[in-house]
């Protein structure tokens, strides 16, 4: 008998791990490539709250164009392929890293304060875009 109860609980806990991957399979649209991005572009500004020179917002404003270049030609998922808004999301992301590129500039030479000033004006641009493509 006991033998009887060890093969169903062993039956029983392989099926769940059987059932488990197929119900994790499916991601919900927040996990997109550019949601993703997105999110680490969030994460890597915030380390600017402690960066004390020129150099470590130099080094942060890179990783922060990597991400947003990456998400440029991405095709996000709120939107879709023939979506006519798909123009203004590229124009818009050409835009956000052309500020990026500008802030990097400066921080490059040296010029923190200007750089920042620059990355202050970002949350204003993302709020922008998210009303305009009606996303959160």
């Amino acid at each position: 008998m006991r033998n009887v109860i060890k093969l169903l609980s062993a039956a029983a806990l392989l099926g769940t791990f059987a059932i488990a991957p197929t119900t994790y399979a499916a991601k919900p649209a927040e996990d997109s490539v550019v949601s993703k991005n997105f999110k680490q572009v969030g994460r890597t500004l915030r380390g600017l709250r402690s960066a004390e020179t020129a150099d470590d917002v130099a080094k942060i404003l890179t990783k922060v164009k990597k991400f947003s270049e990456k998400n440029r030609d991405e095709i996000p998922t709120v939107l879709g392929a023939n979506s006519p808004k798909l123009a203004d999301y590229t124009k818009g992301m050409d835009n956000f890293i052309a500020k990026v590129d500008e802030a990097l500039k400066l921080a490059e030479a040296g010029d923190k304060d200007g750089a920042m000033k620059i990355v202050s004006t970002f949350r204003e641009t993302k709020q922008k875009a998210h009303k305009h493509f009606e996303v959160d």
